[in-house]
């Protein structure tokens, strides 16, 4: 209409002449007289979530995954968005929001939306320090919508099953053994792909079933990265501290513990299992132990062991602290 209408106690008509019934944006051009003219708007929109989501189909037996990447968009900014072009920064640029700049979540950034695509060829760039991927064509994105966009083909690489538990810390004066825990379940892979991996949430399906999902982070060319995509549901661990020895006069403290790794698997033999423990500090040394271990950091250490169907492994080590106060 003509006129913008408040009520605070009764109504208030103003002229539209110089107000604005909706944002927009105006743009003036120093010309004379009537021409056409092409312009390029970029702009933040809040309103408009993005995320990225891989779909990623595991063989355990081949010791592959194959891996596809979409781009996720849900409209709520309640405009329709036609014949835009989108390409994916991937990276950590910061973004000024009411005076302090921030990360985006997901680490992605997105500079224009599309709806549901082709796959498209890779198309991953250097953009400064980030990477970015523009997607051929111009595409239409509609309110209230999801939409799910392939960023590019879907790739077959390398990778492996890993069984792993992590042990937890005892505090030995007041707790001497640790809840029994089921073990994580890993893949491990390195990005073989023919372009680096935006950061984001995996989706991972084995024999045509979801068996689990992970976030993983942004990826460079041949970067490795682990899935936890959930917990083996017949492999149980349980750690025990069997008791510590001070010795004053070389200040000195000995703890022993052991590690129980049970297999409730019918037939399956496990090999290569892994068994990681966090030594409490810098200052504590691996004095003897039941397995062959070694040292991931400077404060970690790994144990591989094999289980057959039906049994249990017992690991035992001891554990040495010198020149305490």
């Amino acid at each position: 209409g003509s006129k913008i209408y408040l009520n605070p106690e009764g109504n208030i008509a103003f002229p539209t002449k110089g107000l604005a019934p909706s944002p927009y944006l105006s743009i003036q051009l120093p010309k004379s007289k009537a021409t056409k003219k092409s312009v390029d708007l970029s702009y933040r929109l809040d309103s408009i979530n993005t995320s990225i989501r891989y779909k990623a189909i595991f063989d355990e037996k081949a010791k592959k995954i194959t891996i596809a990447p979409f781009l996720h968009i849900f409209n709520n900014s309640g405009y329709d968005f036609n014949n835009y072009q989108i390409e994916v920064v991937s990276g950590k640029p910061y973004f000024v929001n009411n005076g302090k700049p921030k990360y985006y979540s997901g680490n992605e950034r997105f500079k224009n939306f599309a709806s549901v695509a082709d796959s498209t060829e890779i198309l991953a760039k250097r953009l400064d320090e980030f990477y970015k991927f523009p997607l051929k064509g111009k595409y239409n994105i509609k309110k209230g919508k999801l939409t799910a966009i392939p960023l590019f083909k879907s790739q077959t690489i390398d990778a492996k099953k890993i069984i792993r538990y992590e042990a937890p810390r005892l505090y030995t004066k007041v707790q001497t053994i640790s809840k029994a825990e089921r073990m994580n379940t890993i893949i491990q892979f390195n990005n073989k792909t023919q372009s680096p991996l935006p950061a984001g949430t995996i989706s991972v399906f084995s024999n045509g079933s979801l068996i689990g999902e992970h976030s993983i982070k942004a990826m460079s060319l041949n970067e490795s990265q682990e899935i936890k995509y959930g917990k083996a549901f017949d492999l149980i661990a349980q750690k025990t501290c069997l008791g510590t020895e001070n010795i004053p006069k070389d200040r000195a403290i000995i703890t022993e513990f052991s590690i129980k790794v049970s297999s409730f698997k019918k037939r399956i033999y496990l090999k290569n299992v892994e068994v990681i423990e966090t030594l409490p500090g810098p200052d504590w040394t691996v004095v003897k132990s039941s397995h062959p271990y070694q040292h991931i950091s400077a404060s970690k250490i790994k144990v591989l062991i094999n289980i057959a169907p039906g049994t249990s492994q017992t690991i035992h080590y001891t554990l040495h602290r010198k020149n305490i106060k």
